[in-house]
């Protein structure tokens, strides 16, 4: 973030917090989404994966019943 976008901040009287709030993190909003979508698919595939492959057969333990 470009250091003169915080000073018009500072001159338009916002503290540090409304400064990050009302102009950092909306200019930080696409990435965080962007990188909190990449994480859900990377989580939705870490599940999916393993439940299609999944076969009645499958068994976790190997008491054998």
């Amino acid at each position: 973030m470009p250091i003169k976008l915080e000073e018009a901040g500072r001159i338009n009287e916002c503290n540090r917090m409304q400064s990050f709030g009302l102009i950092a993190f909306p200019l930080a909003m696409p990435g965080v989404i962007s990188v909190g979508l990449l994480i859900c698919m990377a989580a939705w595939s870490e599940c999916f994966i393993p439940m299609v492959l999944d076969g009645s057969t499958t068994r976790t333990h190997s008491w054998g019943y």
